[in-house]
């Protein structure tokens, strides 16, 4: 018998995570492993509560997978579940791929980040874009068209353009629509052009030259820069319009980015997008140096008020003590963010096959979860003894709301798996005997100070958690045809 929802967290940290399991941890610490096996079981439960069709997820830790894991379904119309070798358009990740590849080429020489597209394209020479240069390129800061005066390709009221088409929106006379170094102004037809000048310094089409520079140097055998007709149309998962203006989700054709991949073409799965992030880790140059990452890395262009900014080919995302780098995508469909903290090694992909998906709000979450984790004090300080914590973990239900108990950092938490951010809420909870924990964190507009009392199974199984009002298991919670009072 299933003891509680999170039984899960149990066996990721034996080793086991559902679908796919959980590679070696490398050097992940216990705290870690114990906030990637609470972040497993809520990805879980938001994919459910967002009515998303499927979430892929993969995780790394110090260079080895701690976590990759597949929910939902890749084909809602032929009932296929999803799984870890089910294939997404990871759209502007696309971007990072393009900025390595530039960086590599500078490395060896073959171009300057202050070459102009004009250096390398004759035929831009005397029109708007002739001047920009490729790190203006690179930053978003070179004041391009973001995709070109008729853009209905991204509904797909026509085909992404092919060479000719790219080339006739570079050369127009509207190309360039505010003054370079002027503003942060995102473009995909900026790192189109990019992908030109890649072909230019590296002497190959550009699908080629990331494939044999990038892809092929990672082992990344799940990944490639535009939509590949030789694989099976199922090794991809189906794409699904949103429910932000219809009930109800229809699948989206899958199609090629043509000469739009070095901004939005490349297909991967979460694993081996979470490996390309980790080679952006210090210290692991398989691809780039180190130099050349804190070019990358480092934030020249704000993007909101949210404490992020834009490098080269990265957004740049401060959390608490941590600077995070990384990318997002949309694509038709397909939903993506990824995010590195490359002074630790931390590289989360988060993939989902609905246009609507929030993908960042899921990544951002486990570095939330980790520094919990980790800052928690020492459980000896809480109230342990001899009780061991995990008998009281799980997800709980009543009419209203939805809580879990959650073991992080050897530290039992209450949180509201409901909130995007599930680390905000974490209420700290103290142990007082083996059927009793009391609240002690939160405001005065939770219930602080007060006890959460639970009734066990003869065989240790959690029959409710009374914390003012009852609650069971999640699993355990029906409901009727219609609530009613009970006399």
């Amino acid at each position: 018998m299933v003891k509680t929802a999170l039984l899960s967290l149990a066996l990721l940290l034996a080793g086991v995570a559902g679908d796919a399991a959980a590679a070696p941890a490398g050097t992940a610490s216990h705290a870690d492993r114990e906030a990637i096996a609470y972040y497993a079981d809520w990805l879980g439960y938001r994919r459910g509560l967002q009515r998303l069709p499927g979430l892929q997820v993969a995780v790394r830790v110090g260079g080895e997978e701690a976590l990759a894991r597949s929910y939902g379904m890749a084909d809602l119309e032929r009932a296929i579940a999803l799984d870890n070798h089910h294939l997404f358009r990871i759209a502007s990740h696309s971007k990072t791929f393009t900025a390595t590849a530039v960086m590599i080429l500078a490395e060896r020489g073959k171009l300057r980040l202050d070459d102009t597209a004009a250096q390398w394209l004759p035929w831009l020479r005397g029109r708007p874009l002739g001047g920009v240069t490729v790190a203006e390129l690179l930053s978003h800061s070179a004041g391009v068209i973001r995709d070109a005066d008729n853009a209905d390709f991204w509904q797909l009221d026509l085909p992404f353009p092919d060479p000719a088409g790219l080339r006739r929106i570079l050369s127009a006379d509207d190309a360039a629509t505010i003054t370079a170094n002027t503003h942060y102004k995102y473009s995909n037809a900026g790192f189109s052009l990019l992908g030109l000048i890649v072909e230019a310094a590296g002497g190959l089409p550009y699908n080629d030259f990331a494939r044999r520079e990038i892809v092929d140097r990672l082992g990344l055998r799940s990944t490639g820069p535009d939509l590949d007709r030789k694989r099976a149309p199922a090794d991809y998962a189906v794409g699904y319009t949103g429910l932000m203006y219809a009930d109800h989700r229809v699948p989206i054709e899958d199609v090629a980015a043509n000469a739009m991949s070095p901004a939005t073409g490349f297909y991967a799965n979460a694993s081996d997008l979470a490996r390309f992030f980790s080679a952006h880790a210090f210290g692991e140059e398989t691809l780039i140096s180190d130099a050349s990452k804190r070019r990358m890395q480092r934030p020249l262009w704000p993007d909101s008020a949210d404490s992020r900014a834009y490098g080269l080919g990265m957004v740049v995302n401060q959390r608490g003590k941590r600077t995070l780098v990384g990318h997002s995508g949309g694509y038709p469909g397909h939903s993506s963010m990824s995010l590195l903290d490359p002074q630790r090694d931390v590289a989360v992909s988060v993939l989902i096959n609905a246009i609507d998906g929030e993908a960042g709000e899921c990544v951002q979450a486990l570095f939330g979860l980790l520094d919990l984790a980790e800052s928690a004090t020492p459980a000896a300080e809480h109230g342990r003894d001899t009780v061991d914590l995990r008998r009281f973990t799980g997800r709980f239900a009543r009419l209203s709301t939805v809580m879990d108990v959650a073991l992080l950092g050897g530290r039992l938490y209450l949180i509201s798996p409901t909130a995007p951010d599930p680390a905000k809420t974490a209420m700290a909870l103290k142990v007082v005997d083996r059927n009793t924990l009391r609240l002690e964190g939160g405001s005065g507009g939770n219930p602080y100070g007060e006890p959460l009392v639970y009734e066990f199974a003869a065989g240790g199984d959690i029959e409710s958690v009374r914390l003012g009002v009852r609650y069971v298991p999640i699993d355990k919670f029906k409901l009727p045809g219609k609530v009613v009072l009970k006399q």
